[in-house]
């Protein structure tokens, strides 16, 4: 009887152990996902303003040549 009691306790640590590292795996994917997202925001947000930039430059370039025609 003893021996069936030891057992089932390590198949139920062996499962609570699965368990863990499963969440353990989810839980850094999810980290990994938001660390890539918040990444990509961030490179199109300063993208967005750079282009504003240069368009500005350019208008401002196209302006000042056509004053001097």
């Amino acid at each position: 009887m003893q021996h069936a009691h030891k057992n089932h306790s390590s198949s139920l640590d062996s499962a609570r152990i699965d368990f863990m590292d499963i969440y353990f795996e989810l839980h850094q994917h999810d980290s990994e996902l938001k660390k890539k997202t918040k990444a990509r925001k961030k490179f199109e947000a300063r993208r967005g303003i750079e282009e504003h930039q240069e368009k500005k430059q350019l208008q401002e370039a196209l302006n000042d040549w056509w004053d001097d025609i």
